[in-house]
Formats: C-alpha cells, sequence, structure tokens
C-alpha cells in the first residue's frame, strides 16, 4: 500500500520491516534502527513507481531526485529477480545497498535544502531589485551640410547674445553737470596753479569704478564750458594725455 500527501507530495512506505515516510527510513537506516537487508526491495520498488504515477504536484527539484531513484530501484529489483549470471561484472549486493543507502541520504538533503531556499526572501516577493536604465546602442551620425560663412555667421550670432545686455543706468550712479559746474567754479576761484582735471573729482566718485567715468566725463564737459566763457584755461601737451585746468586771472566775477 502506498500513500501520497496531497499537499507535500510525501512518499510513505509500507513495507514487512518498515511503515512510514521514505525520509524517515533513511533516518532509521543512518542510525543503524532499521536494516535495508530485511526490507523487501522488490515491494520497496513497486510502491515507489506507483508513488510516482500518482504524485501529480512533485516540486521540480525533487521530481529529478525521485526520477533518478526510481531508475535506481528498478535496477536493483531486476537484480533481484534476474539470474547473478547475468551480473557478474556489475555491483554486488552489499555494494548496492550502500548506494541505495547513499541515494536515500542524498535525497534527505535535497530536500531540506529545498525547504531552506524556498524560505529565504524571494525577489519580486519580499524585496525588488532597482530599475534599470534602457541602454541605447544607436549610433547618430550628424552631417553638416553648411559652408563656412554660414558657420561663422552662426557662432557671431551665439557669441552676440553673450556680449551685448540691455543697457541699464543707475541714477545714483551719474554725476550731474551742475554739480561738475560748480565743483570746477570752486576750484578756479581759489587756485591759481595748473591741476589734473581728474583731480578735481571728488573723493567717493574717484574710489568708484563705475561713478568716475560718469564724473570725468561731466567733469570735462563743465570744463569746456567754462573755457568756453573764458572763466579757466585747459592745457594738453599731447594727444592722449592728461589734461590741466586752471583758473583764468582775467576772468569776470560774477
Amino acid at each position: 500500500m502506498v500513500n501520497a500527501n496531497p499537499i507535500n507530495n510525501e512518499f510513505i512506505v509500507d513495507l514487512k520491516g518498515f511503515d512510514g515516510p521514505l525520509e524517515l527510513l533513511l533516518s532509521l537506516a543512518q542510525k543503524q534502527k532499521v536494516d535495508l537487508k530485511e526490507i523487501s526491495i522488490t515491494e520497496l520498488v513497486d510502491q515507489y513507481l506507483f508513488f510516482l504515477k500518482t504524485a501529480s504536484k512533485l516540486k521540480l527539484e525533487l521530481a529529478a531526485e525521485y526520477l533518478m531513484m526510481a531508475s535506481f530501484l528498478t535496477y536493483l529489483k531486476s537484480r533481484i529477480l534476474l539470474p547473478k549470471d547475468l551480473f557478474e561484472e556489475e555491483l554486488s549486493s552489499s555494494e548496492l545497498e550502500q548506494n541505495l543507502a547513499f541515494k536515500l541520504k542524498r535525497l534527505s538533503e535535497i530536500k531540506n535544502s529545498t525547504e531552506e531556499l524556498f524560505m529565504k526572501p524571494k525577489l519580486g516577493v519580499d524585496f525588488f531589485e532597482r530599475g534599470f536604465f534602457e541602454k541605447n546602442n544607436k549610433k547618430v551620425i550628424k552631417k553638416l551640410d553648411s559652408s563656412l560663412i554660414e558657420i561663422l555667421r552662426a557662432f557671431a550670432k551665439i557669441n552676440s547674445k553673450k556680449i551685448f545686455s540691455p543697457l541699464k543706468f543707475i541714477r545714483e550712479s551719474i554725476f550731474k553737470i551742475d554739480d561738475a559746474v560748480n565743483i570746477v567754479m570752486n576750484f578756479i576761484f581759489k587756485s591759481k596753479n595748473w591741476i589734473l582735471i581728474q583731480e578735481i573729482i571728488p573723493k567717493d566718485w574717484k574710489n568708484n569704478k563705475i561713478k568716475i567715468r560718469s564724473a570725468m566725463a561731466t567733469t570735462f564737459a563743465a570744463s569746456l564750458e567754462l573755457a568756453k566763457s573764458g572763466d579757466c584755461l585747459l592745457e594738453q601737451n599731447s594727444a592722449f594725455t592728461d589734461l590741466k585746468i586752471k583758473g583764468n586771472d582775467f576772468r569776470v566775477k560774477k
């Protein structure tokens, strides 16, 4: 009689010298509590083959080992039933029994390892792997169909956007013409010596890189107006040299 557990697909052996699961038979044989010689190998083979036919949901990793065991038991049964003269070069009965015990032990180890393996966290169930970036192996080759002049124009257009920016006037950095006229007038009435025109500019405007440009231009324009009216004299030794200013001794006092 053969019993198969529909849940675990366990092979239950029912022999004269043993009754229970195949794994238990192995365990008892290892502990030398059951002698495999006293068990009917023929009945064991018949029950085992019947179990393979009736068990419908064997785990894949155990099925391969079960089939290997079935083929070995079938061979063992043929050794017992057929005359010994046909197996002169084959293993002896004791060697076959040892081989059977080894295979039973291996079957038990595989089952235990399988249970431990399925107890571990599973990918896609207990944990998930990070996403993968899709690799694009396509190579795109671009050909330029432009003349040298067109390339230079495009380059100049790009650079012009970086160089030129909207002009913004900051009222606080503009030196008023009236202030420049008053400063120049105060100087020419107090001093009779030549002095560089940039020395007339106030210090707070002179020390600022942005304000000094407006102050220089406005002071120069105010000096030209006063020189035109005869209130001051301007002197420059050569082109692009410093401009000097001095009060006119014959100026008309207002």
